[in-house]
């Protein structure tokens, strides 16, 4: 079954929300640097919250850029598109 972009965005805004235990909207641009509940850990605990929901896998360099949440779309979305085709 294939989700449509507004459903991508919004299980991301989901498990940031539960990640940095804020709420997170939709369409909210969430930065790394600018969240001081994002840290080391919590930076994994999102990748890995990320690949099991739309079960996919990020490459080494993918994790270490995804610093925000139009960052994280584009590399789902991608993965996504993927497995689509």
């Amino acid at each position: 079954m294939k989700l449509s972009d507004t459903e991508v965005k919004q299980v991301i805004a989901e498990i940031l929300s539960t990640t940095l235990e804020r709420p997170v909207l939709e369409n909210e641009i969430v930065n790394r640097q600018q969240e001081g509940k994002w840290d080391s850990l919590k930076h994994v605990e999102i990748i890995f919250s990320l690949e099991s929901a739309f079960n996919i896998q990020f490459t080494e360099t993918e994790m270490s850029e995804l610093n925000s949440s139009d960052v994280i779309l584009t590399y789902v979305l991608g993965h996504l598109n993927e497995h689509n085709s």
